[in-house]
């Protein structure tokens, strides 16, 4: 519905008011909320009760994003396990960036290296390694690969100190 807003209003020489501009990014944060962070297996329809955590832009930087995201994904991953499930709601790459994060023994080959400092972890796995298993082969492997992890396989909390440009 957004699309080509701002190409129209360049054109037209409008300028966009702000009760225009609040009701735009409600209308993306909504979108995005619905669709990226919380999918349900809806199609494309966004549930309203998100609205209530956009009332107020000063307080939608204080909610706990990252938590409510890993407790909608746990929620999804409960649901999935269920006998006759056949879908997990929820985007699994962002968990799949996670995975890798925390359990680096889990990643494949990939040509990132720890040096960069400050990249989204979405972006910094460019995957490079062969991907041509089938698929009974990758949950064999995968399997493997959790067996044998222990607690020094793990990273439990990573954070990035910019100050002296370092991981802690």
């Amino acid at each position: 519905m957004f699309g080509g807003t701002q190409k129209a209003v360049v054109e037209r020489h409008e300028v966009i008011n702000e009760i225009r501009a609040r009701r735009t990014t409600t209308a993306f944060l909504l979108h995005s909320l619905g669709t990226i962070f919380f999918p349900d297996n809806s199609g494309n329809r966004v549930n309203a009760h998100y609205l209530q955590w956009l009332k107020n832009f000063k307080e939608t930087k204080k909610h706990a994003w990252g938590t409510a995201t890993l407790a909608f994904l746990l929620d999804s991953f409960r649901k999935a396990s269920r006998v006759g499930s056949t879908e997990l709601a929820w985007n699994v790459g962002l968990f799949q960036a996670w995975v890798y994060d925390h359990f680096p023994t889990m990643r494949p080959s990939t040509s990132w290296s720890d040096n960069e400092i400050g990249r989204p972890t979405g972006k910094k796995f460019v995957f490079t390694g062969t991907q041509v298993k089938h698929k009974e082969e990758k949950i064999d492997d995968l399997r493997l690969k959790t067996d044998a992890l222990t607690i020094e396989d793990v990273i439990f909390d990573t954070y990035i100190d910019l100050k002296e440009d370092k991981f802690g």
